[in-house]
């Protein structure tokens, strides 16, 4: 695992690995996949999975620092496709129905198979 702290991954932000220092030059997380450059001009592609994993993983102190929110790339669903943008509200609708029971988060928003009970069944104690 990481040592020495949490590692940025966002464009721009700073890592050493094995002593040498790489810049993050795009992430690809839909991918799993992470643009490494150094300071020669040198390019890695690795998985998000192998940085994370990499014993010798160190974050640079001179990363931008990280906004307020946790993240430095803004939320904006029109850079998705339209096949991306239905499997993540299939995938928020999912978390909704864990957390109340109801697909569309409460039971006045129902959806007309399910008004007024929850379709995650309960095994009895």
């Amino acid at each position: 695992m990481v040592r020495g702290g949490l590692l940025e991954l966002s464009p721009g932000a700073g890592t050493r690995l094995n002593g040498v220092c790489w810049t993050v030059e795009e992430i690809l997380p839909q991918a799993g996949r992470v643009v490494l450059k150094d300071a020669d001009g040198e390019v890695e592609h690795r998985s998000v999975r192998w940085l994370m994993h990499h014993p010798d993983a160190r974050p640079l102190r001179t990363s931008p620092p990280v906004a307020q929110h946790g993240s430095t790339q803004a939320v904006n669903t029109a850079e998705l496709s339209e096949d991306q943008l239905t499997r993540a509200r299939l995938r928020a609708e999912h978390v909704m129905e864990a957390e109340t029971g109801f697909r569309m988060g409460h039971p006045s928003r129902a959806l007309p198979a399910s008004r007024g009970r929850p379709t995650i069944r309960r095994r009895p104690r």
